[in-house]
């Protein structure tokens, strides 16, 4: 556990763990110098609340087709 923990707050890239209700339930340093909050501003908020606005609604449905285990129509080839 301590290793992760050493891993996770000294990556190089943002990391954010969410649980089954999609709150955000940690976050690394990076993350906090990337997004301009604070953990405490961040700890059990939607993930939404780092999704701009105008994708907020369409990051919901890509979520939902995910996790019913369909390709998000975002990321399927034309056919």
């Amino acid at each position: 556990e301590t290793e992760f923990l050493t891993l996770f707050e000294f990556a190089p890239d943002g990391i954010i763990v969410v649980n089954a209700k999609h709150e955000i339930v940690m976050v690394n340093d990076q993350t906090r110098q990337l997004t301009g909050y604070t953990k405490g501003e961040l700890i059990q908020q939607p993930i939404e609340k780092l999704v701009p606005q105008e994708y907020s609604a369409a990051h919901v449905h890509w979520r939902n087709e995910y996790e019913r285990g369909q390709r998000p129509a975002a990321h399927r080839r034309p056919t």
